[in-house]
């Protein structure tokens, strides 16, 4: 007898079942990890999109039509003096906002002591805005104290104005539960 060596021939590997499997997960994996799921997805408006909200089978007139905004209120005067005349124009975020027209020739800073909104008070402040001379700027009395004060029905506050070079205070502008124009 002779020995002869045998040798076994590999399969090709595109001949083995795991390739398949592997091959296919893979394709899977890659194809839905690509394409996401949109259901979830929110525009900046904070609501679904429009394309997600058709595949749900959700409809609404209302989003063919331009979305109305709520009118804004107009600023309400809260003092005036001096040369300068505060406005109160909005709470948010970071605090109360006001608008301040300066007729004078100079710079003037204003400054908060406090300020208080709808009864709530706030003495932790932060407040240095440059209005130029004859010129309307925002200045922002900067607190989180009173994020809880709600819908602004009145305002209070004691804002110091200074001039901006020679630091010398120009007026206290002090007001007292001023009703918010809405």
């Amino acid at each position: 007898m002779t020995t002869e060596k045998v040798t076994k021939k590999k399969k090709s590997i595109f001949k083995r079942w795991w390739f398949w499997v592997v091959l296919v997960i893979l394709i899977g994996a890659v194809a839905s990890g690509g394409s996401g799921d949109d259901t979830d997805k929110i525009t900046d408006e904070g609501s679904t999109s429009e394309t997600t909200k058709a595949d749900k089978g959700i409809t609404s007139e209302a989003s063919t039509e331009p979305k109305e905004e709520a009118p804004k209120a107009e600023p309400t005067k809260v003092w005036e003096g001096n040369g300068v005349t505060i406005y109160f124009k909005e709470a948010n975020d970071e605090g109360l906002k006001f608008l301040v027209e300066n007729t004078n020739d100079k710079s003037v800073t204003i400054q908060a002591d406090s300020v208080s909104l709808n009864g709530f008070s706030s003495n932790d402040i932060m407040m240095s805005d440059d209005i130029s001379p004859n010129s309307k700027g925002y200045a922002t009395a900067m607190t989180s104290e009173l994020s809880d004060a709600g819908t602004p029905e009145k305002v209070s506050g004691n804002l110091t104005v200074i001039d901006s070079d020679t630091f010398d205070t120009i007026a206290n502008a002090q007001f007292t539960d001023v009703p918010v124009n809405k």
